[in-house]
């Protein structure tokens, strides 16, 4: 087999001997450029971000991505990391902030059949998606994903009229024109440290860019709409203008609401400023095309003198990214992030519905909370978002208004209000709010949850006083008196009347005569 990854072509060779003849001073400026550019694409390898790592799983990670490279150079192949890892470290050689992640590696020079033998020796080697023939090998509570360059041959009509065949002979060139954007498409020599970037990802990275790699390829998948957006909003980068008008031509109606999904709740996850991504989306023409829900909100109209910032999407948009900065870097889990930042959005979707002018001339939305009930379950749906999710977020959609409406809970009424909520809780409910509305209403929040968690109900709804093994020595037998029992003393416990077991049983003898 011929090896063309990595190898000097002609034109190299061209190019070296037009630089011997250049003039000394021109050949020293282009040496100091290619000085500066090799800061940034050599740098610190595998071997000594492992030696730096304090999180063991980590490390671990990558003691295991270094023996996969080190056992495919001793089979006279080349091992790079791809994809977000690569693209990290080259972000973090500029400057920014960022932490690595999800190490996936690309091997060039070894046949399937021989890899996947290679593979079996660092654990179970698992293959999945047979036709984009990639290898995940589970390491701590991570895994690795290994796969070969691929090429795709044309076997049909439309984006999926395509068979992905593996080519461990193809150039790193070639190989990385499939992958989505520039600041995606470079490589990483794990044993040197070394970065190839064949498609200028270096200079998109430094202007802040994303741009489609090959305007072909691109198209080919119809995710990476969905893509654009939650890198938008995840790096803080623009959107090219060439690659906006490829995504607005890219056609969305086939894609899995799984992928839908899963691209979403990263950006809202791992974007400082979510709101960048949904704007993203906008531009891109996603939300028109996927989410009708989010559409209404453009345009519709606020009463100014509460909503100063404007329409209903622009804040929705500033909600949203008051809900993620609340919940991040908290010990939360991400479904309990998820929860708030979903519950942010979907607050006010039934205010395109509702508008109406008050006899002072304001305008109101009166009754939007439970309009954006229906509205929430199809956004939610279109998203993929799990159902246990969605049944927390609906009840603080219904309920987020009480928050600003109430001027005064008495403890029976925060109570009812954590059982009206549940399984949502007043925490999240009250997250809500203030990435909501700040300032807030009359009602101190900090209080309510103060007071929530005296009557430990800030967590959960409020415990039953009684059930039904407790009615059965008063003679009380399964069924529907049963039921209305314990259905009024647990409505008595809610109001006050009594606050513990051996009155709740007292308050039921006396129900009965």
């Amino acid at each position: 087999m011929t090896h063309s990854f990595d190898r000097p072509t002609v034109e190299d060779d061209a190019r070296r001997k037009r630089f011997e003849h250049l003039p000394d001073d021109t050949k020293r400026l282009m040496k100091d450029r290619s000085n500066e550019q090799a800061n940034l694409e050599n740098g610190p390898n595998l071997y000594q971000q492992r030696d730096r790592e304090t999180d063991p799983e980590k490390k671990e990670v990558l003691e295991k991505a270094i023996a996969i490279a080190e056992a495919v150079k001793a089979e006279g192949g080349m091992a790079y990391i791809v994809g977000g890892y690569a693209r990290d470290v080259a972000m973090q050689r500029m400057g920014y902030d960022i932490i690595p992640n999800d190490v996936d590696i690309e091997v060039y020079g070894i046949e399937p059949g021989r890899l996947t033998e290679l593979l079996g020796n660092f654990g179970a080697a698992n293959e999945v998606g047979k036709q984009f023939e990639v290898i995940k090998l589970k390491v701590a509570n991570e895994f690795i994903d290994v796969s070969l360059p691929r090429r795709d041959v044309k076997v049909g009509p439309g984006h999926k009229g395509f068979k992905t065949i593996p080519d461990p002979s193809m150039s790193v060139e070639e190989a990385s024109r499939r992958r989505d954007f520039t600041v995606n498409a470079m490589l990483l020599d794990p044993l040197t440290g070394e970065m190839t970037d064949k498609h200028g990802g270096f200079t998109d990275m430094k202007f802040k860019v994303l741009r489609a790699v090959d305007r072909t390829t691109f198209v080919q998948d119809p995710l990476r709409p969905l893509r654009a957006a939650r890198f938008a909003a995840q790096l803080g980068f623009d959107v090219e203008d060439d690659t906006i008008e490829l995504c607005k031509g890219v056609a969305l109606s086939e894609l899995p609401r799984e992928r839908v999904g899963e691209e979403w709740m990263k950006l809202l996850l791992r974007s400082k400023k979510p709101s960048v991504g949904m704007e993203a989306a906008h531009e891109l023409g996603i939300i028109e095309k996927l989410h009708p829900e989010l559409q209404a909100l453009e345009g519709a109209e606020q009463d100014p003198g509460y909503h100063p910032e404007g329409d209903v999407w622009t804040h929705t948009k500033m909600t949203v990214d008051a809900a993620a900065a609340s919940v991040a870097g908290t010990e939360l889990t991400d479904d309990e992030k998820l929860i708030v930042i979903f519950g942010a959005l979907c607050h006010d979707l039934g205010k395109p519905y509702t508008k109406g002018l008050g006899e002072d001339g304001r305008i109101t939305h009166h009754g939007h909370s439970d309009a954006g009930i229906p509205y929430a379950k199809s956004l939610l749906k279109s998203m993929n978002v799990p159902q246990a999710i969605v049944d927390r977020v609906l009840p603080i959609v219904a309920e987020h208004m009480t928050m600003l409406t109430t001027t005064e809970l008495s403890d029976s009424a925060v109570k009812r209000l954590a059982k009206r909520l549940h399984p949502a809780t007043l925490e999240e409910l009250v997250a809500v709010s203030k990435s909501d509305s700040p300032s807030g209403g009359k009602l101190d929040r900090d209080e309510l949850l103060r007071r929530a968690s005296d009557l430990s109900v800030a967590k959960e709804k409020p415990k039953d006083i009684l059930q039904g093994r407790d009615l059965l020595p008063l003679g009380f037998k399964p069924g529907k008196s049963m039921g209305d029992a314990l259905r009024a003393v647990q409505e008595a416990y809610l109001d006050g009347k009594v606050t513990t077991k051996e009155e709740a049983i007292e308050f039921v003898k006396k129900l009965r005569g």
